[in-house]
């Protein structure tokens, strides 16, 4: 296969054993190297941007391109921001009635917390990446910490399967929670 690197184009045998790894720590090196984070492939004309070794072992054996592109660590904080706006105004309404739900008591919702519980992850994430790499580090490390609490609340609440107070911790602290940081993050980019 034919991967396009930054300044390099490289043949990379794909009947080898190791290739994804091979692959993988080319990437990573160049990264380094340019000063510049990994952001998807494009493989035979299709961007991947998730389980992107899992994609190429399953389809080893027929890819004949990879282009691989990268971006800066500001094009990044920039994207991923953006990102964040849009998800965090697009999960309340689901929230609220994720919460509805829990006062109902119906416990069939733990499979449905599986979504919030992702959303959070990322969040926590982007948050962590932001804290290295913008120019309000203080306040979305306050806002880091913060949320590490009401996850760890929403934890406990679930270990102990009390459906009220799962509730009570998405609409009274997530919700809320979310509702600020996306007001933040607004403001720090119209500045």
């Amino acid at each position: 296969m034919l991967v396009e690197l930054i300044e390099e184009t490289l043949l990379i045998d794909n009947k080898q054993g190791d290739t994804v790894k091979m692959l993988m720590e080319k990437v990573d090196q160049v990264a380094l190297l340019a000063d510049k984070l990994f952001s998807h492939m494009s493989i035979d004309g299709i961007d991947v941007y998730d389980n992107i070794e899992e994609y190429i072992i399953e389809n080893l054996a027929e890819i004949k391109r990879v282009k691989v592109h990268f971006s800066t660590i500001e094009d990044y904080y920039r994207t991923s921001t953006l990102e964040a706006i849009n998800y965090l105004k697009n999960a309340i309404k689901p929230m609220e009635s994720l919460a509805n739900q829990f006062y109902i008591g119906d416990s069939s919702l733990w499979k449905d917390c599986d979504q919030l519980i992702e959303g959070l992850e990322w969040i926590n994430s982007f948050l962590t990446f932001s804290v290295g790499h913008s120019e309000g580090a203080g306040s979305l490390k306050v806002m880091q910490l913060e949320l590490s609490k009401h996850i760890q609340k929403l934890y406990d609440a679930m270990n102990l399967k009390d459906l009220v107070l799962v509730g009570d911790i998405i609409n009274y602290e997530l919700i809320p929670f979310y509702m600020d940081l996306e007001k933040k993050l607004k403001n720090s980019g119209s500045k």
